[in-house]
């Protein structure tokens, strides 16, 4: 069972309207938001690498970065499960891929039969 939520705003304005010219402008912005809230069998499939239950369904599991080691000068990672091997089983940091919000601006601009349009676009993600 997944729970998707958010806010999603709009705001629609006339900004010069003539007789021969007109301007209008549409901005929307989204604050998308959803949780993996049950999965049955999920520990014991293929999927536990890719779903949590009560994170985002977008999200990818990482190492715990812990330095580079001075005398090899390899990246060392955590090893969680103490195997002595850096493993899948050691990838529990949970990232998070969902843009933290979206949205855009579009411009229509009018003059007696032609019309232009043009659409700004933005999206953030923040890791």
């Amino acid at each position: 069972m997944v729970e998707n939520k958010g806010w999603e705003f709009t705001l629609n304005t006339q900004n010069i309207v003539h007789k021969d010219w007109k301007w209008t402008t549409n901005f929307n912005i989204s604050f998308p938001k959803n949780k993996l809230l049950s999965y049955p069998g999920l520990e014991e499939g293929t999927q536990s690498s890719f779903y949590v239950i009560g994170e985002p369904l977008n999200i990818v599991k990482t190492y715990q970065y812990k330095g580079i080691n001075p005398q090899t000068g390899f990246y060392e990672f955590t090893d969680f499960n103490n195997d002595g091997k850096i493993n899948a089983q050691d990838k529990v940091l949970v990232q998070n891929l969902n843009p933290k919000f979206y949205g855009g601006i579009q411009n229509t601009i009018s003059y007696k039969n032609f019309t232009l349009d043009f659409i700004l676009f933005q999206k953030t993600k923040e890791l």
